[in-house]
């Protein structure tokens, strides 16, 4: 099976564009030591989990509801690759907040991160194990 990939996040890549010199080349060093470009397996597009990850997916985007982002990820079967991967990046910006005069930037960074389908996700999933 050769599943579609996702890379998370791409955002930092995406804001490299336009840097010329040495500044734009140390960002992309950064963004190649802490980010690992990992990639994570979805459905081929086309198969029922595929339908079932897009069906769901959608209606996060529309409601913003943390359980619909839950259902998406799992029906994917990507919930556990995504909890790692939000996992990682959130404590990489706790360690940079904490040792770092750029605290406030790595603190939005944390309300991004927190802020996507799979911060929901795993939101829904701390909420629901509280119960």
């Amino acid at each position: 099976m050769s599943g579609a990939s996702l890379h998370l996040p791409d955002a930092l890549e995406s804001s490299l564009v336009g840097f010329k010199g040495n500044f734009g080349a140390h960002l992309m060093q950064l963004n190649t030591v802490y980010m690992h470009r990992d990639t994570i397996q979805v459905p081929e597009k086309g198969t029922y989990k595929w339908q079932l990850f897009n069906y769901w997916s959608d209606e996060f985007r529309q409601t913003q509801a943390d359980h619909s982002a839950y259902i998406a990820l799992n029906f994917a079967g990507a919930l556990d690759a995504c909890r790692s991967k939000l996992n990682n990046l959130i404590q990489h910006h706790h360690q940079q907040a904490s040792k770092s005069a750029a605290r406030e930037r790595h603190n939005r960074a944390i309300a991004r991160l927190q802020n996507t389908m799979t911060g929901a996700a795993m939101a829904y999933e701390n909420g629901f194990r509280q119960h």
